[in-house]
């Protein structure tokens, strides 16, 4: 996969990914979590938004040629197995008529996300309940690393779901802070100013690599744990006003303005209202490094069968 990274790159900007660039042209490079170095291409604040409108762009385009054809509103219900567990197709149900329809099939691909849902609220769609993972387990998939989940530590906490604010913007400089003292209602624009806040994690060139896993459980401690109220969860604060308007505007104007939607304040000026929130699942489907499923119970060749996993539902690799 390392190996192969920089190719995946280049192709996706050979698709039209627009990667953000330096002055002279060439690809744009910044840290990310728990990196020293800059060596990570990104597309403004919104890289995973714009590499899903460029995939889903070469889709359409081998539909219009007829080399793809699209069920949507279908949802997986089980996997079509033969008598040596190896994988034949899936069946799968039409949401609006509830047909039920068997799609024979060489070989099955499961890239249907992770299982955020089961938390009630987390970044995830909201289709990411889990289901087809469950459906392949059920069926004598091995599934490993459950219990590794990741907790974002800046996130939008929502009435529907959680809306992720990227770690991009701690990367560029961005501070994160929790109050002090419980009950503290300050404005959150007084806490870089005063003492009223402590400084949870801040993104310099010095602490960017502080541990991602450690930060978000102190922060859910120190803000629920140890019997602060509910409102809490709006005291979490992401300070952004000390960076320049032009560069947040630069590199950072996605995320701004799906905040600026969703909360009302311009985080230019105002401190964001954040907290940690689920996102992201290492576990899944067990996997070999060709990406194929492994079954429980089989034997030799039997073992590996046409079932492959893609990004967030497989367990070998964030």
């Amino acid at each position: 996969m390392c190996e192969m990274a920089p190719a995946i790159i280049y192709l996706f900007d050979r698709m039209g990914v627009p990667f953000s660039r330096t002055q002279e042209g060439l690809l744009d490079f910044r840290r990310f979590g728990g990196t020293k170095h800059h060596r990570t291409a990104f597309a403004g604040a919104s890289t995973g938004q714009q590499l899903l409108y460029a995939l889903d762009e070469q889709v359409r385009r081998y539909e219009v040629a007829g080399q793809v054809k699209k069920f949507e509103g279908w949802e997986m219900m089980s996997l079509i197995l033969d008598e040596h567990q190896v994988c034949r197709g899936v069946v799968a149900m039409n949401l609006r008529s509830l047909e039920l329809k068997a799609f024979p099939a060489d070989a099955v691909i499961v890239a249907t996300g992770g299982p955020g849902l089961i938390y009630g609220k987390s970044t995830n769609s909201m289709v990411c309940t889990g289901s087809a993972v469950s459906a392949c387990y059920q069926q004598g998939a091995k599934y490993a690393n459950g219990e590794f989940i990741q907790v974002h530590p800046t996130s939008i906490p929502g009435e529907d779901k959680l809306r992720l604010m990227s770690e991009s913007a701690r990367g560029e400089g961005g501070r994160v802070w929790v109050p002090k003292a419980k009950g503290d209602q300050r404005a959150p624009s007084s806490f870089r100013k005063t003492s009223a806040g402590i400084s949870w994690k801040r993104s310099t060139r010095h602490t960017a690599t502080s541990c991602r896993a450690t930060s978000p459980r102190a922060k859910f401690f120190r803000c629920v744990s140890q019997g602060w109220e509910s409102t809490a969860r709006t005291r979490s604060i992401l300070d952004l006003t000390h960076i320049p308007a032009e560069t947040l505007d630069k590199k950072l104007g996605a995320i701004l303005e799906i905040y600026e939607m969703f909360v009302g304040d311009d985080p230019r000026h105002v401190p964001m209202r954040i907290f940690p929130g689920v996102h992201y699942s290492m576990g899944g489907l067990w996997v070999d490094f060709e990406q194929r499923t492994i079954f429980r119970d089989c034997s030799r060749l039997a073992s590996v069968i046409t079932l492959f996993t893609a990004l967030i539902v497989w367990a070998l690799t964030h």
